[in-house]
């Protein structure tokens, strides 16, 4: 997220085209970028099994301190080397219209841009081989490659996926909700991520209101506070209550099914028990 949001700032402050040309290449090239630093922890799950939480994490601070050096270095604001320039009105996702219509909210196009992601992975993965091979790869990677799946590309292929959307996601942080990016500052919607897809049961559509509903809570626990005098801490509260919640879901699903099997399997003992005694 964070490299894909450098790479959109970059382009927004390099290039000079027209608002309808611009707007789509910075965007593009966030995707782009997202997806070049997604194949390097996917090449090494898939050619040497190194785990993906680890090597992403380490992903995070080499993109951390190239944006460091290079904001600094080339795009460095007019006031503040901590930050770079301001991109200009023809770079950014906002749009006055849209203001207009939700009263100077600070909703842009990236809200469309993410619908109609939403439907375009929703439609790979349940309507198409690559999705079907990608979930086969996931639930059982030796039953797939037993199948004669390509499972190194098809993990290649899904980090390279899950970076382009990060990249996306970059792309709308930072040329749509701000129009500046800071140095030493890691966005922490990408984690956020990790409990938005639990509740929403790693499904496209359902990651899409889960997203919603965090995306609300984010925004009025700043508003709480001076409005009502509610603790803005009540919104963390109730996201990490609902987050436990979602797991205990699964963990008790599993505990479920498992009392279900040996009451089952008791019973069956029982009758050949008594067929026995017969």
């Amino acid at each position: 997220m964070l490299f894909g949001g450098f790479c959109s700032i970059a382009t927004g402050l390099t290039l000079d085209l027209p608002k309808g040309i611009l707007v789509p290449v910075v965007v593009l090239v966030g995707i782009l970028g997202g997806a070049i630093w997604g194949i390097v922890p996917g090449i090494l799950k898939a050619k040497f099994n190194v785990h993906e939480v680890v090597s992403s994490i380490m992903m995070n601070w080499i993109a951390y301190w190239i944006v460091y050096y290079m904001v600094p270095q080339y795009f460095k604001g007019e006031f503040l080397e901590t930050e770079s320039k301001m991109l200009p009105e023809a770079a950014t996702l906002k749009v006055q219209w849209l203001s207009d219509i939700f009263k100077g909210s600070y909703i842009n196009l990236g809200i469309f841009l993410a619908i109609i992601t939403v439907l375009i992975i929703w439609f790979i993965l349940n309507k198409t081989v690559l999705g079907y091979e990608l979930k086969a790869g996931g639930f059982n990677r030796f039953g797939a490659e037993y199948a004669g799946m390509p499972v190194n590309r098809n993990i290649v292929i899904s980090m390279m996926i899950a970076g382009a959307l990060s990249g996306l996601a970059g792309a709308i942080q930072y040329t749509g909700n701000a129009n500046i990016m800071q140095i030493g500052v890691m966005p922490s919607q990408g984690f956020d991520g990790i409990a938005v897809a639990l509740l929403g049961a790693s499904n496209p559509i359902g990651v899409m209101f889960s997203s919603l509903f965090f995306g609300v809570l984010y925004v009025g626990k700043g508003f709480m506070n001076a409005a009502v005098k509610v603790p803005p801490e009540l919104a963390d509260t109730i996201m990490a209550t609902i987050i436990y919640f979602a797991a205990t879901s699964m963990v008790m699903d599993k505990v479920i099914k498992w009392f279900k099997k040996s009451k089952n399997k008791g019973k069956k003992d029982n009758s050949n028990e008594r067929v026995v005694e017969k």
